[in-house]
């Protein structure tokens, strides 16, 4: 389907719960493979979910995105490392790249964080962790791109 629109629908309406189950969906098994543009209208829908409340939703939100890294991410590199990639295709790299730099920022801060780490028992804590380390060495990948901003 058009993955972006229901972005835009599940932004809209923010109902965490609800968010939860299309990014468990997505998650598979087995994991969907995104679009630059899909994935870029869903990270920010992540990142929103990791930060609730409710830990099973953020871990939810955090396994949609290291699902995502696994299964979307390699082509979005392997893109903008193509001279022949079109600009349009280019241009929605570029934005998920923006994306996902976000996200790091946001779980970087997260894993340092005494409030989650008190007050979690539970897989967030690891999960938290594991994600920051995957993210790092995602955008690293992408150091030798002239094309990525």
């Amino acid at each position: 389907g058009d993955l972006p629109a229901v972005a835009s629908v599940l932004e809209a309406s923010w109902d965490p719960p609800t968010v939860a189950h299309v990014l468990r969906l997505l998650s598979g098994p087995p994991a969907m493979k995104l679009s630059p543009a899909a994935l870029s209208r869903l990270l920010p829908l992540a990142q929103r979910l990791a930060q609730v409340d409710c830990e099973e939703q953020a871990v939810l939100a955090m396994t949609f995105v290291l699902n995502a890294l696994e299964v979307s991410w390699p082509p979005i590199v392997q893109a903008l490392h193509a001279v022949s990639t079109p600009q349009a295709t280019c241009q929605a790299c570029e934005e998920a790249v923006r994306q996902m730099t976000a996200l790091s920022s946001c779980i970087r801060t997260m894993s340092r964080s005494v409030r989650l780490s008190r007050n979690s028992n539970g897989p967030l804590v690891p999960t938290c962790r594991k994600l920051k380390l995957n993210l790092e060495k995602a955008l690293s990948e992408l150091g030798g791109s002239s094309r990525a901003s």
